[in-house]
């Protein structure tokens, strides 16, 4: 059950908690930290990517990376 504000959906087998601003359309990719599915923000109709990173904190190198990759996201704004 999703917490408060919260939605969840199903995509490829995971579950997605987000924010009730967000719709869920469909699972776009798959990479070696987590699923990627495509979303509109119902806010303000752009279209987002929201990953699910699985198994964040099992090896620290790698969540190193996943911070890394967290930060450099943050800047961007893209079309597609």
């Amino acid at each position: 059950m999703a917490g408060p504000g919260k939605r969840q959906y199903v995509v490829k087998g995971t579950t997605f908690e987000v924010d009730v601003r967000y719709e869920v359309r469909k699972g776009v990719g798959q990479g070696a930290y987590g699923l990627i599915c495509a979303a509109k923000d119902t806010k303000d109709g752009d279209q987002v990517a929201i990953k699910k990173i699985t198994n964040a904190f099992e090896d620290a190198v790698d969540c190193k990376r996943m911070l890394r990759e967290m930060r450099l996201l943050q800047h961007f704004k893209h079309e597609n």
